[in-house]
This record gives C-alpha cells, structure tokens and sequence, in this order.
C-alpha cells in the first residue's frame, strides 16, 4: 500500500502554504513543474494572481525550512524537507479526498483541510478535546473543524466522534469536549487489512 507522508509540523500553514506542501507530498515529495503546472495540479487557473499567491508561499515554506525550491530557468524542483512527526495517510485515501466535491453536498469545505483535521486526529494525544483547541492549533476556522469532521464521520466513516460532559448537579451536565478517534476503518488500514 503506497503511504503519503504529511507532518504534524504542516498543519498550522495557511491554505496556500498548505496546499503546495500537500501537492508536493502526494507526487512522492517531488515536484518538477512550472508555475502553471503547479496551478493546474491545485485545481486553479494559471492567471497572474493565483501564480503570484502560489510564489510567495513557495518563498515562505522555503524559508521556513519545510521545502527546497532550486530553480532551473522557469522550471521549479520542489522537495519536501522531512520533519520529526511524521504521519501516514494512504495515498489513494488522500487522493479520493482531494478530488471530491463537498460544496454540493452542504459541507462547504475545502478537501485540504479534510485531510488537514483527519492528521491532527491522527496524531492527537489528548483524550477530550474541542473544536475551538482543534481550530487554533491549525489556524482554521471551528466552522471549517465542524464540517471537515462531519465528512470524516459521514462520508468516509473513518472518525468515531463521543461527547464529553461534566456532571454539575443531579440534572445538570455541562459539556466539556469530545473524544475523536481514528475509527476501525482507519485502524484496519494502517494494519494494511483493508484498503479504500
């Protein structure tokens, strides 16, 4: 089963930052192209704005230290510098993900940060945790958290969701945060019993 290899380090990037980080990954974590060909891997015409937006977040994820980006005349070679925490996601998962439409079936989210909650929860640690804690820790909305979950827990059956209340008197529960786990889907996968 071919893996993509994300890391925990890429999660709090800004969208454009993280979208060429997760293109450069999913092509095996190199990348040769011009900018249009960058573009029309992300799914964007190739028109100056969107070409100079994709420029600066090569600049930054450069000087950031998360790529390498050696220029040959207008070609870019774009490389991903690995990182401590590293996390596993099958390659023809992530790719499903990337290329569905979730804007007709009312989630309103983009498949980047689908994949971008999936990691995190992958990777957390924590046993309860909030939408508002999940939602700092990768610069996004809680709104983008709630949605990106939703299609994690519907869509691809691969998150379990449990709420979490403290008690405050007989009748009386406050809720606290949840428990979310990567489901048995998810652990079948990484024991390479099943593959999506």
């Amino acid at each position: 089963m071919e893996m993509v290899i994300f890391y925990r380090e890429w999660l709090p990037l800004l969208k454009e930052e993280f979208n060429v980080v997760v293109m450069v990954a999913v092509q095996g974590g190199i990348f040769r192209g011009y900018f249009s060909d960058i573009c029309r891997c992300l799914n964007i015409s190739p028109q100056t704005r969107n070409r100079e937006r994709i420029q600066a977040a090569i600049h930054t994820l450069v000087e950031k230290n998360f790529i390498t980006d050696e220029i040959e005349g207008r070609n870019h070679n774009l490389k991903v510098i690995p990182k401590r925490n590293g996390i596993q996601l099958p390659l023809q998962w992530v790719q499903s993900v990337l290329h569905h439409d979730y804007s007709g079936s009312g989630k309103g989210v983009a498949p980047v940060q689908v994949l971008k909650v999936f990691a995190w929860i992958v990777d957390n640690k924590n046993e309860i945790v909030t939408n508002d804690m999940i939602a700092e820790e990768l610069n996004i909305s809680a709104s983008t958290v709630i949605s990106a979950k939703n299609v994690l827990e519907k869509e691809y059956e691969n998150i379990t969701k449990k709420k979490r209340s403290m008690k405050l008197s007989e009748n009386n529960f406050q809720t606290v945060g949840q428990e979310l786990q990567a489901s048995a889907w998810w652990t079948d996968i990484k024991k390479g019993l099943i593959f999506p």
